[in-house]
């Protein structure tokens, strides 16, 4: 199992803080970008330790505009 801050007694003292900023910088993302997958993707699943596309996940990122106020 993929356990990236450790468990147990050895678990990383900074998690918290890391997955607090990781939500804050991720709602900023959302907010400002949308994100849909590329015309060119491929569904083919790879049976891995997850189930996970086989070909990777292009992406298009486009730019949301600014409300008017």
């Amino acid at each position: 199992m993929y356990v990236p801050f450790g468990h147990g007694p050895r678990t990383c003292i900074g998690q918290n803080l890391a997955m607090a900023e990781l939500k804050v910088v991720l709602a900023r993302l959302l907010t400002k970008l949308a994100f849909s997958p590329s015309p060119r993707y491929r569904h083919s699943p790879a049976f891995r330790l997850t189930i996970e596309p086989g070909f990777g996940l292009p992406l298009m990122v486009t730019k949301l505009k600014a409300p008017m106020s």
